[in-house]
């Protein structure tokens, strides 16, 4: 009996659903460091172009892309 495949990721992170109506647009702004470390949560799939991590820092949690 072989072991699994690894050729692939055995698992996607979740994927940005489309936009809706009546969204807003976020204002993304530049990256301001505010703590020596920052623990990624969550992510969305690496599969897409632009990646969305749900982070935590210094006691504030923030959406970094």
């Amino acid at each position: 009996m072989s072991g699994p495949s690894f050729d692939i990721a055995p698992y996607h992170s979740t994927h940005p659903v489309p936009a809706r109506a009546g969204h807003e647009r976020v204002e993304w702004r530049k990256s301001v460091p505010r703590a020596d470390r920052v623990r990624v949560i969550e992510h969305t799939c690496e599969c897409r172009t632009v990646v969305y991590e749900l982070c935590a820092a210094a006691g504030v949690v923030f959406i970094r892309r």
